[in-house]
């Protein structure tokens, strides 16, 4: 696997993979009964995220103990 040197390439393949990522997420969370937390940032920086609807509840718990 190498770095896709074509920009615009590069571009549609980040967002057609973002998808998909934020698919697999919504998925595992949902057949697995999982807690999921997912963040991704574009090549210009923009935040892309997902979480199942008790994520949020399991950071604030995990970080009450650090």
């Amino acid at each position: 696997m190498k770095k896709i040197e074509n920009t615009k390439r590069r571009l549609v393949t980040f967002s057609k993979r973002r998808n998909g990522l934020l698919k697999k997420a919504w998925e595992l969370s949902v057949l697995c009964d999982t807690e999921i937390g997912l963040i991704i940032f574009s090549p210009q920086g923009k935040m892309f995220e997902f979480s199942s609807s008790r994520f949020y509840l399991s950071v604030l718990f995990f970080l009450s103990f650090t």
